[in-house]
């Protein structure tokens, strides 16, 4: 197998040293995988759930249930009592999270009770039922139907798990429920004397559902169990059924429905003379329609305990079937033609530290998304039995195999919140016979390597470390790594993670090998070193404590400086400007650059800083004409006096002595601000301060679309805009031009506008706005064509529209404030198509915007008119 397909291990562990049991896996929209089964505690079964990611590296673990059973299943036959023992299965649900299907008897009513759950892609549950009458009932397999709710099939009201008391016999279980496991119906199919379990169930193609299962049938001359094959719609009608079998101990594991072909069971089946569930495979086919066509079973006695899934061979034209039974307590994969033929048959295991075979169950085996081959869940018995997840290609040959096994404890997670009693109805099926018998093959064995070499790196510049991690699977004991850098000291290295520096950039072709006790096992990758950039000589250019730091480098990246003051001052800027405290000392500063692929330099230089006198400094704030600027001295080294001068040659107190004054300038402009400090010597500083006029508001545009109104100042260069819309929530915005929606009622608002230059000046106004009421029930059955036209009108405007039946109508006009200051129209009027004339100089209406209010039968219009200029 190539490097990237070698295996690698995980393990994890659980409470307690028993068995983990696996029952199934789904592959997730990520690819990853979820496996599902049992854990063995001290005294009892817990469901276990597992996450990988889609290299089947782990994720996290839960464990699911209460302080009694869940997910056990006995079905005995006679004194044998170890099949489908352990019974979890789960499906992605239509939201993309999980739901788990199994059985307990921590919760519920009495007993085993059917469990159903649903859990996020983290394993947390959003919900938990339980479904259950007097006696035990058990959930097997679970399935979305096309509502986004489930159907769930397995067995209900079995009293005694002893075949010699008929009065124990269940009958086939069909649940169905709601999105949230709210049982909508629930029905059994069966006898008073035969006992039915429903053990798969699938969508068809038609929108039915097909369920697989046994029966068993006490009244024949040997009783024996058989498979049971049926089709029910969504309502839980039965539409067929097929009961078939040699008798015995025959139980239906699995089945896939192949459209345009025919339907494939598989499950177990003890031929005559064979006792319990030692046992055969027995491979059967009937048409879409349910007519029996043929069944086989091969090789007698070697097939045991068939696990669930028959699953359609995606990658291959002709229609394969393939199939993962139980060989001699192996997991297998068989492939079949749709003649029941096989064409290959593996086996999958692990070599020991002595070479023996230690064989796993296969449980699940299912496709891989972009059908590119399969992925195959078992229990392998390595320190108990723990979970084993491999990967496939499209031939059945492993490329990847993970082990789960002790070393972690899983997250423990209790549930069950609603419990529903059932009210069923009973349906009988019928018995059906015809089997033929074929010869099998050796099988291939097929077993992942005792040794698995594979490294990887972090690092790619010349002048750094390369670090290289070893990801070897199964213990290595030696390492022998080839760095590809000859002359170079440390080119080979016998450490487990070793570290080289490259000196020149270049491809480099590393090798690793690596030995356990078993094998010996190598892998070469070849990684890109690049050259990192190199920086000159920094060069420094001081005036008294304030240096400016100059790279002669054109080097393009991220320059980060350390100055190494004792604020530990950093900087990102190409040519930063740092001052220094002002006391004799030496700083060392360092440069680092990196540059667009992550490689880097560094260079170091010392700064030796003298102590002098007093340095002056100042700050000012408030630049607005006609109001106080206030100076601010900063100023350092013990200043003791301060001389200002404001450049303001119109103002009569130009100057101060304050140490933080105040002045005024009267007019906008930029001024020349001088500030002398003496101290132990002295020392000045000169600003240009720039003074700002009051900023002058013109009025606004705003558009109304209803009740949403966009607002457009005339000047959009003013530094900041605060809008008030003058509603009850005070409802406000920072943009320049901003869009509001105003409630849907008809009403006057007071807008108000504050702007803000860049020296601080504000200068506000206020407007009114005016909303009309929109969305008001139109009165569409009554009148049509309305139109009003011209609008916006000058003088007189004409209003036209068609009462489709007799009707009570009142038109008329209302200003902005609601005032009524016309009535058009008043009275009954029979059906027809009328015009109104509105004439603004007859109804003394000045210029301004007014409401026409159409009231029909109750119902009411409004719309917006507006009087204009002639």
């Amino acid at each position: 197998m190539s490097n990237a397909q070698k295996m690698k291990t995980y393990q994890m562990t659980y409470q307690g040293n028993r068995d983990d049991h696996a029952c199934g896996l789904l592959q997730l929209p990520d690819k990853g995988f979820l496996l599902f089964g049992l854990t063995e505690s001290i005294s009892s079964f817990d469901i276990l759930i597992i996450r990988t990611d889609s290299l089947c590296n782990h994720i996290w673990t839960k464990k699911y249930g209460g302080s009694s059973d869940e997910g056990i299943y006995t079905f005995p036959y006679k004194s044998v009592s170890e099949v489908y023992k352990y019974a979890v299965d789960a499906i992605i649900a239509p939201d993309g999270n999980v739901v788990v299907c199994s059985s307990t008897s921590s919760y519920g009513r009495y007993g085993f009770d059917v469990y159903l759950f649903k859990i996020d892609l983290n394993g947390n549950v959003k919900w938990s039922r339980t479904y259950g009458d007097v006696n035990d009932d058990y959930g097997m397999s679970v399935v979305n139907d096309a509502h986004g709710g489930f159907l769930i099939t397995g067995e209900y009201g079995r009293t005694s798990t002893n075949k010699s008391n008929s009065d124990g016999n269940g009958d086939l279980l069909l649940i169905k429920t709601d999105s949230i496991g709210k049982m909508v119906w629930a029905k059994t199919y069966g006898s008073t004397t035969n006992e039915e379990l429903g053990t798969k169930i699938i969508p068809s193609h038609d929108g039915n559902f097909l369920i697989g299962g046994t029966t068993y049938i006490p009244s024949l001359t040997t009783p024996a169990y058989n498979h049971l094959l049926m089709k029910v719609d969504s309502s839980g009608k039965l539409l067929w059924d097929k009961v078939y079998g040699y008798g015995g101990f025959s139980i239906l594991y699995t089945l896939v429905e192949v459209p345009g072909d025919g339907i494939y069971t598989g499950g177990s089946v003890s031929l005559p003379g064979v006792i319990g569930p030692q046992a055969t495979m027995l491979f059967s086919r009937f048409d879409l329609s349910g007519n029996y066509d043929f069944s086989k079973t091969y090789y007698e006695g070697r097939f045991q305990k068939l696990n669930y899934d028959v699953k359609q061979n995606l990658f291959n034209a002709s229609a394969d079937i393939l199939y993962s039974p139980r060989y001699l307590d192996q997991g297998s994969v068989v492939r079949l033609n749709t003649n029941g033929n096989i064409n290959f048959i593996k086996t999958y295991g692990i070599r020991s530290q002595i070479n023996a075979y230690e064989l796993g169950v296969g449980d699940d085996f299912i496709p891989l998304t972009g059908g590119n081959g399969f992925a195959f869940l078992e229990s392998t018995p390595i320190n108990g039995k723990k979970f084993e997840l491999m990967k496939m290609d499209a031939s059945a040959n492993p490329n990847l195999c993970d082990i789960y096994t002790n070393v972690r404890n899983p997250t423990d997670l209790t549930l069950a919140d609603r419990t529903y009693k059932f009210s069923t109805t009973t349906i009988t099926p019928v018995l059906g016979s015809g089997m033929a018998s074929s010869a099998l093959t050796s099988p291939q064995v097929m077993l992942c390597r005792p040794i698995n070499v594979n490294f990887k790196w972090s690092g790619k510049c010349t002048g750094t470390p390369v670090y290289f991690t070893d990801t070897t699977y199964l213990s290595p004991k030696i390492w022998k790594w080839n760095f590809d850098d000859p002359g170079s000291p440390g080119n080979t290295s016998f450490l487990q993670n070793p570290q080289h520096v490259y000196s020149k950039p270049g491809k480099y072709v590393v090798k690793l090998i690596a030995s356990n006790a078993n094998d010996t096992d190598s892998v070469a990758q070849t990684i890109t070193i690049l050259q990192s950039p190199i920086l000159a000589p920094i060069t420094l250019k001081q005036v008294h404590d304030t240096i400016t730091f100059i790279p002669k480098d054109t080097l393009k990246g991220q320059f980060t400086w350390h100055f190494n003051d004792p604020s530990f001052t950093t900087s990102t800027k190409k040519e930063p400007i740092f001052i220094y405290p002002n006391k004799t000392n030496n700083y060392i500063v360092n440069v680092t650059l990196k540059d667009s692929n992550g490689c880097f330099d560094t260079q170091s230089d010392t700064v030796k800083i003298i102590r002098w006198g007093v340095y002056a400094a100042f700050k000012w704030k408030n630049q607005c004409a006609g109001k106080p600027t206030s100076f601010i001295d900063s100023s350092y080294n013990n200043p003791k006096k301060w001389i200002w001068n404001f450049g303001d040659s119109l103002s009569k107190s130009d100057t101060s002595s304050a140490r933080n004054p105040k002045h005024t300038y009267t007019k906008p402009g930029t001024y020349v601000v001088h500030l002398h400090v003496y101290g132990s010597d002295s020392d000045s500083m000169v600003h240009s301060v720039t003074i700002y006029a009051d900023p002058i508001l013109a009025p606004w545009g705003k558009t109304i679309n209803r009740n949403m109104v966009t607002f457009t100042p005339q000047d959009t260069t003013f530094a900041y805009y605060e809008w008030y819309f003058g509603t009850k929530n005070h409802d406000s915005s920072s943009q320049k031009i901003p869009v509001f929606r105003y409630p849907n009622d008809s009403a006057s608002y007071l807008v108000s506008l504050v702007i803000t230059n860049q020296g601080g000046c504000t200068a506000s106004r206020s407007d009114s706005v005016f909303i009309v009421k929109s969305g008001i029930k139109p009165a569409l059955n009554t009148i049509d064509n309305l139109n009003i036209f011209p609008n916006p009108f000058e003088g007189r405007t004409t209003i036209q529209y068609t009462l489709k039946i007799r009707s009570q109508l009142n038109i008329s006009i209302y200003d902005i404030a609601g005032k009524q200051v016309a009535i058009l129209k008043n009275g009954p009027f029979e059906a027809g198509t009328y015009s109104d004339l509105f004439d603004a100089e007859k109804y003394k209406c000045p210029l301004n915007m007014y409401i026409l209010k159409i009231v029909v039968n109750g119902d009411v219009i409004e719309r917006r008119i507006e009087v204009v200029k002639k």
